[in-house]
């Protein structure tokens, strides 16, 4: 029994490195979501004989030999046809262009303005303003071009998706009368139409309507 599981195992991780050798290699920075599936159902097709005795080492190398045909087949059509790699390993999402919010690739990828401004200050960005462009790579690491012409301010999200966000207008103390008082100065008279506005005690309000917003595919790369 125990001769059968060290077999197994040795056989297993070796033959799970020369399945991902055929892979190629790649850091860990540019693994995506596909590549993650290939190491778990690897992971599996080990674990799954490992203690089974009614799975011999004969079975694990025929499963590492036929997943590592099909890695190797799906990588080489991926690498010769773009269409192919953009559909099975996506592509990259502009969550900002030209300064403005790309509400369809936004939505896309499920993302809501408070997580969008949770990854931009991951980059060091406090304002949606000192944002030129923001794509999400299809590893999940967002990348940024900074506008070089805005000053750093640390801001509140004060309405987010046509909703005012009661709980950060305490904060800062003030209220909804307060808010709705300041956007009616600068013409807005209709909070639905806002889809974001931050403030910030430097710089005041930054507001984007959905009129503003992007609401397309942006097309990085191919």
């Amino acid at each position: 029994m125990y001769i059968g599981i060290l077999s197994k195992l040795f056989i297993g991780f070796f033959g799970t490195i020369i399945v991902m050798r055929a892979v190629g290699k790649k850091a860990l920075s540019e693994i995506t979501p596909y590549d993650i599936i290939y190491t778990i159902i690897l992971g599996g097709i080990v674990q799954e004989g490992l203690y089974d005795d009614k799975v011999h080492v004969g079975h694990i190398v025929f499963a590492l030999f036929i997943w590592g045909v099909v890695i190797y087949l799906v990588e080489t059509l991926v690498q010769r046809r773009d269409n192919v790699a953009r559909k099975m390993k996506g592509e990259p999402s502009v969550f900002i262009y030209k300064g403005e919010l790309n509400l369809y690739e936004i939505h896309q990828n499920h993302i809501e303005m408070e997580q969008l401004r949770s990854i931009l200050r991951e980059q060091n960005c406090f304002s949606l303003s000192q944002v030129e462009y923001a794509v999400m790579e299809t590893n999940g690491i967002v990348s940024i071009i900074k506008n070089p012409d805005s000053p750093d301010a640390f801001t509140y999200l004060l309405v987010d998706d046509g909703v005012p966000e009661i709980n950060t207008l305490q904060t800062i103390g003030k209220d909804e009368k307060w808010l709705y008082d300041q956007l009616g100065e600068l013409g807005y008279t209709d909070i639905k139409e806002l889809v974001y506005v931050e403030w910030s005690e430097e710089n005041q309000f930054l507001v984007k309507t959905y009129a503003e917003c992007y609401n397309q595919h942006v097309a990085v790369d191919g």
